[in-house]
Order: structure tokens, then C-alpha cells, then sequence
């Protein structure tokens, strides 16, 4: 059952990230192809954290509640004024390929070398919170330029392929933002043991 479950698995994710893919390059395709990612990651969302939960008990709540919660504060301190400049989104963007290729590195890494001591090291010290804590801070300002957008969308009466733009750039953002915090959750409790 495993088996089928991670070929279902794989399937979906790789069906969201043509979708993504798709979606990023050509807005005028998001309503099909941001539902078809939306309906993929909702799978691999599924699968992941059920992996997750079977190693960490209740990691998979403590994820989705300051998830929620690190959503509501920056849609309250957006609805504040405080806004991302320009400078500081090219910042941005410059960091989450950083962290992407950095990440797509470490994997090679670790499949080439899964005992080594700087993948131990990485993986269960504080070293390794210091990256995911990053991670979650380069998530959650990202958000702040989702929210941007949506409001720029709705204030310039843009059509309604933008709308879904918008709208898939807020999905991609707060997944992005939940798997951040569940690895630096499960980051925290490696740390511990």
C-alpha cells in the first residue's frame, strides 16, 4: 500500500510542478493550471506530513496552528502599511534561489554521503535550525509580496486571469511557508533527541 501511495505520491508532484511551472511562465493559464497544482500539492502536502506525523507526534498541528498564525499577523501588519521595497524584494528573490539551489545541493549531499558528519551536523544541530529559521523568514516576506499583489490586482481592476494569478501566488506562498515551518519544527525536536 506504501508503494502505490509514494508512485501516487511522485506522480502528483511531478503534475504540480509542470502545473507550476506552466502557471509561473503564462498567467493566462492559472485557472486550469493553478488547479491542477492546487490539486497536486494537496496530495503531496498529505503525503508528506503523514511521513512527518509518523516520526513526530502532533508536528503535523503544531505546523498548520503557526502557520495560521504567522498568516494572520502578516495580513494584519500588511493591513498596517508596512509594505516590502523594491530593493528588498529583489533581496528576496535573490535569497529563495539561494536557499533552492542551496537545498537541491544539500539533497545531492546527503544522497551521496547520508552519514557524513557536515549532514549530521546540518540536519539535527543548530546549525540546521539556524537555515529553516531563514527559511520560514524568507517565507513569511514573501507573503507580504503575495499580499501586494492581490492588492494591486484588486485596486487596478486588472482582469480576472490576474485574479487567478494572484490567488496562485498566495497558494504557492502559504504551502511554501507551512513545509518551512514543519521542518524547522522537525529541525528543533531532531535537536532534542
Amino acid at each position: 500500500a506504501f508503494s502505490t501511495e509514494y508512485t501516487i505520491f511522485v506522480g502528483a508532484l511531478i503534475a504540480t510542478a509542470i502545473a507550476g511551472l506552466v502557471a509561473s511562465f503564462a498567467p493566462k493559464t492559472t485557472a486550469v493550471t493553478g488547479s491542477i497544482y492546487s490539486a497536486g500539492m494537496g496530495y503531496a502536502l498529505t503525503f508528506m506530513s503523514m511521513i512527518y506525523a509518523m516520526q513526530w507526534k502532533g508536528i503535523i498541528v503544531e505546523a498548520v496552528t503557526l502557520t495560521l498564525l504567522t498568516v494572520a499577523v502578516l495580513a494584519v501588519i500588511y493591513s498596517k502599511g508596512v509594505r516590502v521595497g523594491s530593493r528588498m524584494k529583489t533581496a528576496l528573490i535573490t535569497c529563495l534561489w539561494v536557499s533552492i539551489i542551496g537545498g537541491l545541493l544539500f539533497m545531492l549531499l546527503a544522497w551521496l554521503a547520508p552519514h557524513s558528519a557536515s549532514i549530521v551536523a546540518i540536519n539535527n544541530g543548530p546549525i540546521g535550525i539556524l537555515f529553516a529559521v531563514i527559511g520560514v523568514l524568507i517565507a513569511a516576506a514573501l507573503l507580504m509580496c503575495d499580499f501586494e499583489t492581490i492588492q494591486m490586482t484588486v485596486e487596478q481592476g486588472l482582469p480576472a486571469q490576474y485574479e487567478w494569478y494572484a490567488s496562485y501566488g498566495l497558494i504557492v506562498g502559504v504551502i511554501y511557508l507551512y513545509l518551512k515551518i514543519l521542518n524547522l519544527l522537525a529541525k528543533i525536536a531532531n535537536n532534542r533527541k
